[in-house]
């Protein structure tokens, strides 16, 4: 009898484990949701699938609208990438803009927390250049430590107390992609188009060989992107964070882009305008617009508002160039020029009065 109990309380309590193994695997598993569904706000937004190091060699195989082809299938901002064959500029001693403090970071898209705070007239051994970036050696108190990172170029002098320095050894390759007449005010399924190059048109071996070129990444942190998104383009997100979100790629591959970038459906859409260039309007394509110097705008240029963003407004040109304005720059009515003088703008607007439009 005894030994027919110890067999029941053994079976027992290998059915209680195996349930218990049961539910806990269950619970382990991971819940599956359906990715969620959102649009592109800006034209030229990179799906970021690496970072490079300073100095890395990497080979050129093709270049196209700002952008360079890796092969190895990412593409990477011209800006970022100098050839072999190209120069590099002389080093030279520059100074922090005098009047505060002025950041420094560690990537060259001048992001982010400052790693330190330069002050007015500090010296700074500039060891290269590119686009509006310097990249530079900050001594440590006189000492032999010293601190490496990137600021903007206008943030500098050449002469400690004046002269504005805006360095450029490469501007980089420019170049534009239209943005099409998508307008993102209601919410829609957009055929999709993973921007103008995906990884699976580099995929064709020995088609690029004679075009290939050695090179070298100019910055620590330099994006690589598995393709550069257009507005409108829709794409699956699969984790929404607050500052980056990550995407599902067509081939199976995730990829990320900061979230302010992104339009979610059931988001509140934005009631569309016609505005009008104040004096002085700046037009940006490159939605990092410290990055870029901008086309400078007619007074009175007639832009399309579509949109929000931050600081800026979403404009888009009549030959359908989408790109960001200065909110303050733009009025809903024609502006006098007589109200300008010389040109200048004086920042009161001309006697025109300006509303934030209805969402």
């Amino acid at each position: 009898m005894k030994k027919l109990l110890l067999v029941l309380a053994i079976m027992a309590s290998a059915a209680a484990f195996s349930a218990h193994g049961e539910a806990s695997a269950e619970a382990a598993e991971p819940a599956v949701s359906e990715p969620a569904e959102a649009a592109v706000l800006l034209d030229r937004v990179g799906a970021v699938v690496k970072t490079y190091h300073l100095d890395e060699k990497v080979t050129v195989t093709e270049e196209k609208d700002g952008y360079c082809l890796l092969s190895d299938g990412c593409l990477v901002e011209r800006w970022l990438i100098r050839l072999e064959s190209e120069k590099d500029p002389e080093e030279r001693t520059a100074y922090a803009k005098s009047g505060g403090e002025t950041p420094l970071y560690d990537n060259p898209y001048l992001e982010g927390k400052p790693i330190r705070m330069l002050k007015a007239d500090q010296t700074l051994s500039v060891k290269d250049e590119f686009g509006q970036v310097l990249r530079v050696l900050v001594e440590e108190n006189g000492d032999s430590k010293e601190t490496a990172g990137y600021l903007a170029a206008g943030e500098t002098r050449s002469t400690a107390g004046y002269g504005f320095d805006y360095g450029g050894a490469y501007s980089g390759g420019g170049g534009s992609i239209d943005g099409g007449e998508i307008s993102l005010t209601g919410y829609t399924v957009n055929e999709r188009k993973d921007g103008f190059i995906l990884l699976a048109s580099t995929t064709e071996s020995g088609k690029n060989s004679a075009k290939e070129r050695p090179a070298r990444i100019l910055a620590e942190n330099t994006e690589g992107y598995a393709c550069v998104f257009r507005r409108g383009d829709e794409v699956r997100v699969t984790e929404k964070g607050k500052e980056v979100s990550v995407l599902l790629l067509d081939d199976g591959t995730t990829a990320e882009v900061p979230t302010k970038l992104l339009f979610f459906k059931g988001d509140k859409t934005y009631k569309p305008w016609t505005g009008h260039a104040r004096a002085g309007t700046v037009f940006w394509r490159n939605w990092r617009t410290h990055l870029e110097k901008g086309e400078s705008l007619e007074i009175n240029t007639e832009l399309q508002i579509i949109g929000s963003f931050g600081d800026f407004l979403i404009a888009e040109k009549k030959n359908h160039t989408v790109g960001l304005v200065r909110t303050e720059q733009v009025s809903e009515k024609p502006v006098s020029v007589a109200d300008y003088s010389g040109g200048d703008y004086s920042g009161s607007g001309g006697g025109d009065t300006w509303t934030p439009p209805a969402l």
